[in-house]
């Protein structure tokens, strides 16, 4: 922790004790895969939104979260390990930090978000802050140079850096960075003003609204608001969404 004053924004490597039941090695590839597969686009559409490297916050996300399994991820929907409150909620949970070469175990307050979405957006607001802009994509010519900016600003494990390396290369993620996300601002071309195409998406068995929002990288108010959805915690299978 580098000054008291940033103490509610220093984000911390949640280090849970949580033991995963029935964990084998291959479930455990199947499982993370399967994790970025969903995320990953909501994320590239942030990170180049917000001056980001796509591939460095999705890592982030997967270390933090355990790829989705963390006590904190599945209590609190918080992906990143953010401490603090967020709209005066918070959960205490018991975390592991590097002090020097020992790790100690704290209990410290983390913030508590109402869905994945809201916790990928206030990361990328958090990573605005000027203590966090050595891992920017305009000032930087890499996403190594992104994670060493990260390392003890971030997060307190001395190898942070390196496992967010790992998991970029294990997956192969630097392809979020060179793929470009949908324009937001449609092109003009001979006098004509090229629109977006429409998007809908069909609600299959198990899938919730903070699911479909993150899939597509739209926020879920946005959505309900599309389709005129008074319950957003029930939807119906089989109805058509319009996403945008």
């Amino acid at each position: 922790m580098k000054s008291p004053n940033r103490k509610r924004f220093f984000i911390g490597a949640a280090i849970f004790c949580a033991a995963l039941v029935g964990f084998h090695p291959t479930a455990k590839a199947d499982n993370q895969s399967e994790f970025i597969r969903t995320y990953a686009t909501s994320a590239q559409t942030l990170a180049n939104q917000m001056n980001l490297y796509p591939s460095v916050m999705i890592a982030q996300m997967a270390l933090e979260s355990r790829y989705g399994t963390s006590g904190l991820t599945q209590s609190a929907n918080n992906l990143f390990g953010v401490k603090g409150t967020y709209g005066g909620n918070s959960i205490a949970l018991k975390t592991q930090e590097q002090k020097g070469e020992k790790l100690i175990t704290i209990t410290d307050h983390f913030r508590v978000y109402p869905s994945y979405w809201a916790s990928m957006v206030d990361y990328s607001m958090i990573m605005q802050q000027r203590h966090f802009s050595g891992a920017w994509v305009s000032n930087t010519t890499s996403y190594q140079q992104a994670t060493k900016a990260l390392q003890g600003v971030y997060a307190t494990d001395a190898n942070y850096n390196k496992k967010l390396n790992t998991i970029i290369q294990q997956y192969n993620l630097t392809r979020y960075d060179r793929q470009p996300i949908v324009k937001k601002i449609s092109n003009v071309a001979n006098g004509h003003v090229a629109t977006k195409q429409a998007t809908y998406h069909r609600v299959q068995t198990g899938e919730t609204l903070s699911y479909i929002a993150l899939k597509y990288g739209v926020p879920e108010q946005k959505i309900a608001q599309r389709n005129n959805l008074s319950d957003t915690n029930h939807l119906l299978i089989g109805k058509r969404l319009t996403i945008y």
